[in-house]
């Protein structure tokens, strides 16, 4: 399928498929020698015949096999490529060694009690991606006592809204070498189950969907979807949910998947459906923000038992401003994106002097200082800004400090008084310091940008939030 890329004023890029009709293989003639067990999976020599003519291998098709290691049936799935589409099946049969030639250890089928999957994949055109990539084609089989795991990684688009899920590597470093957002590993699935997950994709609107129901995945089909093979596996043992929710207001990436309560919890609150288990996982991932740990500091309060107010003006106090303020961006934070966060103000009477802070942070284990504050004037002046330090700065802070300025400035709407370096203590890189950044939100004298930033509160709050974790998964 041929891919161009459309380049829009946004400099966001879509991808868009040029049509191409292709000759299906659904009746074709697969023929397939029988073969003798060896311990190992077994790939013999596939030939494929449509009209009298012998098509060619990885041209005009890709061959899977299933239960293939076994003394049994095993199981030949041909899928079409280039000029040819649709699926083809066959059977071998997997004997036993010779008398002479078998040993103590060969395998009984009498006695054989669980049937294994072999790790076989076949070659796909993916739409929306224009990658090349891998996924399982081989039909359903009896899952292994020993029970083999494969990660699922998890990747955002920014320019669409979709998120896409993937075991293979090569895939997700494709797309995020196209500007996509890794996000870890959303679960870690069965290597093989009863329970497929059928991967299809919507060539209108470009994005995927997933699912383990057949007659879902056949409708789907029926109404132009393009059918992309299995994805992965369900666990059997439904060890984990993974929680599907819609969005109807959405043309493309309408449908998540998570194994986070809080964040299905989260979407459903903000107008999303909640769609019930969209399948299960064998253990929750380990997306990257679980390694950040972000160290909160509301300026000013409690300082190693003295209480500092800090600047006031049009009926507010600073301390008690910026402590309102961090409670609440730790709330969205923990709440909607799963972040751990650290809030100093917790430590009530006990929070350290502000000298102090980053080590402070350093020994709690943190990863990144975000520091809030007020600004306050003799002038009248107006606007938000944020401060690195000008000489001791750790040398991501300068790329921290572009990620919690643009939340802070987008969601108030002042003045944009720009990104600044001065010597602060509280953001010094010095003796191996954290990233750090102090945001200055507004002028607290000036009652003009109180009165905004009182109106858009929680607006700023779930702003800075959502920094916190665009932070989180650039590996702060």
């Amino acid at each position: 399928m041929g891919l161009f890329l459309a380049f829009f004023a946004t400099g966001k890029i879509a991808w868009a498929a040029e049509a191409k009709a292709t000759t299906s293989i659904e009746n074709a003639s697969v023929s397939v020698e029988d073969q003798t067990w060896t311990g190992s999976p077994i790939a013999p020599d596939v030939e494929v015949t449509l009209n009298g003519q012998v098509l060619t291998a990885n041209t005009d098709y890709s061959v899977d096999f299933s239960n293939n290691t076994d003394v049994g049936t095993a199981k030949v799935v041909v899928t079409g490529m280039g000029n040819y589409s649709g699926v083809a099946t066959a059977t071998f049969n997997i004997k036993k060694q010779t008398e002479e030639d078998s040993t103590d250890d060969s395998p009984d089928s009498s006695t054989q009690s669980d049937e294994t999957l072999s790790d076989s994949t076949r070659s796909f055109s993916s739409q929306s991606t224009g990658s090349t990539s891998s996924v399982d084609s081989s039909e359903l089989s009896i899952q292994s006592s020993t029970t083999a795991t494969v990660d699922m990684y998890r990747l955002y688009n920014p320019n669409s809204g979709e998120h896409f899920y993937t075991k293979d590597s090569n895939e997700r470093d494709y797309l995020v070498a196209l500007g996509w957002t890794a996000e870890g590993v959303g679960w870690v699935a069965p290597a093989s189950s009863s329970t497929p997950v059928y991967r299809l994709y919507n060539p209108n609107a470009g994005d995927h969907h997933y699912t383990v129901d057949w007659n879902e995945k056949e409708h789907l089909v029926s109404v132009g979807w393009r059918y992309e093979g299995i994805g992965w596996y369900s666990d059997d043992a439904h060890t984990v949910a993974v929680y599907r929710q819609y969005n109807p207001n959405a043309v493309a990436g309408a449908h998540n998947f998570t194994t986070l309560k809080a964040e299905n919890d989260n979407l459903v609150s903000i107008g999303w459906r909640s769609e019930g288990v969209g399948w299960y996982a064998v253990a929750e991932g380990k997306s990257l923000v679980s390694n950040s740990y972000i160290y909160l500091d509301a300026g000013h309060g409690w300082s190693s038992g003295i209480y500092d107010s800090g600047a006031s003006g049009s009926g507010y106090i600073e301390a008690q401003q910026t402590s309102e303020l961090a409670y609440k961006v730790a709330y969205y934070a923990r709440t909607w994106y799963g972040l751990r966060v650290f809030v100093n103000t917790d430590e009530g009477s006990s929070k350290v002097s502000y000298e102090y802070r980053q080590a402070d942070a350093k020994q709690r284990g943190c990863t990144a200082l975000v520091s809030i504050h007020f600004n306050w004037s003799s002038d009248g002046a107006t606007g938000s800004e944020s401060y690195i330090h000008s000489i001791n700065a750790n040398y991501r802070s300068a790329a921290l400090q572009t990620i919690m300025h643009t939340s802070l400035v987008s969601s108030l709407g002042l003045f944009d008084r720009g990104k600044k370096s001065w010597q602060i203590a509280v953001v010094s890189g010095k003796n191996n310091g954290l990233p750090a950044v102090l945001l200055e939100i507004c002028y607290i004298n000036n009652s003009y940008d109180m009165s905004v930033y009182k109106l858009k509160e929680d607006k700023v709050a779930q702003a800075l939030a959502k920094g916190l974790y665009n932070a989180a998964q650039a590996g702060y």
